[in-house]
């Protein structure tokens, strides 16, 4: 009898340890882990950041948290009637709120920026989507950039990354839509982009609790075209309502990495 307990005693261990270990790896990989969420200090100039504005104050270090900036600038400067709200916000106290066209802020970059290989994350909570808009962008003189963007209707909004280089522009879609008048209405998104390899695009929906976590995965594109290098490095970092297009709401939580994981 004893001999057929102790393979019996040994598989149920195995499996006990199996389980355990497809678990841990599980709770590593959820997108809580890897969607940069939650009340952080995070440092310039560790892993790659080099911008984190939680949208505190109109300086980038000042608020808990407290933000960071090496492209050159740390105080915004505003245009029409953009304003640090707290009305609604993914973390901390405030975020940025555009409630009309143009309604935005600007940030001078002139150092560190990589026009080549990036990350943008940044949450965001979109109020009416007309026919889509620019929230976020770092521009060259040339119009080339990198930007991130709205289009749809209501209940039905798509975010889009765009990458533009030499003129060539290429833009990413994962596909799903976005109801902004559901249960949970703010959207964490990472854009990421490598001249010679693509780009990519993901988004979480974010749940109502404070600070914001990730509630489920969206939806995520593929590593996508063959990007054209652009002319010359962003000057330019804008956040909000960019243009006359519609696109109004809250941004918050915004990061730049000069890496990718492409």
């Amino acid at each position: 009898m004893k001999k057929f307990l102790l393979p019996l005693v040994l598989a149920l261990l195995l499996a006990a340890s199996n389980a355990f270990a497809f678990g841990l790896l599980n709770q590593m990989w959820t997108p809580a882990a890897d969607t940069g969420g939650g009340e952080e200090e995070l440092t310039c100039g560790t892993s790659g950041l080099i911008f984190y504005w939680p949208a505190e104050s109109t300086d980038v270090t000042s608020g808990t948290p407290a933000g960071c900036s090496s492209i050159g600038d740390t105080t915004a400067s505003s245009e029409s009637g953009v304003s640090i709200s707290s009305t609604d916000k993914s973390d901390g106290s405030n975020s940025v709120s555009f409630p009309t066209n143009y309604d935005r802020y600007t940030f001078t970059i002139s150092q560190n920026f990589n026009e080549d290989e990036g990350t943008i994350w940044c949450d965001v909570r979109i109020t009416d989507v007309v026919t889509g808009g620019n929230f976020l962008k770092a521009e060259y003189a040339s119009g080339d950039r990198v930007r991130l963007f709205t289009y749809g209707s209501s209940g039905a909004a798509g975010f889009y990354g765009e990458y533009k280089g030499n003129g060539n522009t290429q833009t990413c879609y994962p596909g799903a839509s976005y109801d902004e008048t559901g249960t949970y209405k703010w959207v964490r998104i990472k854009y990421q982009w490598k001249v010679g390899t693509g780009h990519k695009i993901e988004t979480w929906l974010l749940d109502n609790s404070s600070p914001r976590e990730v509630l489920s995965t969206l939806d995520s594109s593929s590593v996508e075209d063959t990007l054209v290098q652009m002319n010359g490095t962003p000057t330019d970092l804008e956040m909000g309502a960019l243009a006359s297009d519609g696109v109004t709401g809250y941004i918050d939580n915004i990061r730049i990495y000069n890496t990718s994981d492409l």
